[in-house]
């Protein structure tokens, strides 16, 4: 009896008609099992601005997404860079989309998007060119639901995002090892918690009416400490050393306390072996002094 193969999805038509008009077109399916098409024919540029793992709020000196997937053939963390050069077209209903990254004098990124009538790519209905990672274009075409730009770009595809890294690591060597990758997450998650920590720190000096506001020594106050870049490093060095050290105190805190039980455990299971020894002794002797014979033992 013949087994019946899984049926091929069929790609859609204006998927193959760009591709067939364009060879240089790579086709790729996005997470939420659409289509988008990637020029691979264009080359990649690397800026100065992303010669190190960063992101910013600042759109435009923003040079790398910070992706997040589950993707278990990606080696390392996903540090997606932005390059310019980076050229994709994709379809919402029935508006067809070019996206393309590019730069502004080699110091920024901006990013390009031409809205199309016709899969053909010549009814152009509208484009922008800012610094604003596409946002406009998202609220433009209004669509029902949720609109990821990174899927739309492909920053979650692990070829893809190969790919980019490949070129930066090509001008840059190295910068996508783990050392490198492991101390940016740490940077970034450090950051995310101080400014966390500083907000409530301020709402709760707020609630007091009596200044100044002394906390450990230090004067609560607005608009807080101004550091140089040196010295907030050193600070967040010193921070982490002392957060490791009480870590570690905690766990062996936490090893003492399981130490401590096991050892009263033993102590009193000893006892009991020692009680229960003590007894069989007693029984053998008297059975021993009056000749009487017992098969307890």
């Amino acid at each position: 009896m013949a087994t019946k193969g899984k049926k091929r999805e069929k790609i859609p038509d204006w998927v193959q008609y760009m591709q067939a008009c364009s060879p240089a077109l790579k086709i790729f399916k996005r997470a939420n099992g659409g289509y988008m098409l990637r020029d691979t024919s264009r080359p990649l540029e690397v800026l100065s601005i992303h010669a190190e793992l960063q992101t910013n709020r600042n759109y435009c000196f923003n040079p790398y997404y910070h992706a997040i997937t589950k993707k278990e053939n990606i080696p390392t963390p996903p540090w997606v860079p932005l390059l310019p050069g980076h050229y994709v077209i994709g379809k919402f209903g029935s508006l067809y989309v070019r996206l393309e990254i590019q730069s502004n004098n080699k110091e920024h990124l901006i990013y390009c998007w031409k809205i199309y009538k016709n899969m053909e790519i010549t009814q152009l209905i509208h484009w922008e060119a800012n610094s604003d990672f596409f946002v406009s274009m998202r609220k433009y075409i209004k669509q029902s639901g949720e609109i990821s730009i990174p899927d739309i770009l492909g920053l979650r595809d692990p070829s893809i995002i190969h790919d980019l890294q490949s070129k930066v690591n090509s001008i840059y060597p190295n910068l996508f090892n783990a050392n490198a990758i492991n101390s940016q997450n740490k940077i970034n998650k450090l950051t995310t918690a101080m400014q966390k920590k500083g907000k409530k720190l301020l709402e709760k000096a707020s609630a007091i009416s009596h200044p100044p506001i002394i906390y450990h020594g230090i004067e609560i106050k607005e608009p807080g400490m101004h550091l140089s870049p040196e010295a907030t490093l050193a600070l967040a060095v010193e921070y982490e050393a002392l957060k490791k050290s009480e870590d570690s105190s905690r766990k062996r805190i936490k090893r003492a306390k399981t130490n401590n039980e096991y050892i009263k455990n033993l102590k009193y299971k000893l006892h009991e072996e020692k009680d229960q020894e003590l007894l069989n002794n007693w029984i053998r002797k008297t059975l021993e002094e009056t000749n009487i014979r017992s098969t307890i033992f």
